[in-house]
């Protein structure tokens, strides 16, 4: 969806929106609440997408942080 969409997704608690989680069991195991995803695009070409999943909540200020990875990341590649 991130991918195809071309826009980052936000989700603060995992546990408030489960269809988002595909493997229940291990979101438990892990203790994973947030979810933060950003489309990796570079003069206009989507390489793919960086996830990353926390523990703790994510800020709408980390989300941004994330934001500027995937964009530096993307003009690596």
């Amino acid at each position: 969806m991130i991918g195809a969409s071309g826009e980052g997704i936000h989700i603060r608690d995992l546990r408030e929106q489960p269809s988002w989680v595909l493997n229940e069991s291990w979101v438990r195991a892990e203790g994973v609440i947030s979810f933060a995803g950003h489309p990796l695009i570079f003069h206009g070409h989507n390489y793919g997408v960086l996830g990353v999943f926390f523990r703790e909540y994510i800020c709408v200020d980390v989300f941004r942080l994330i934001r500027q990875f995937a964009d530096h990341s993307a003009a690596a590649l």
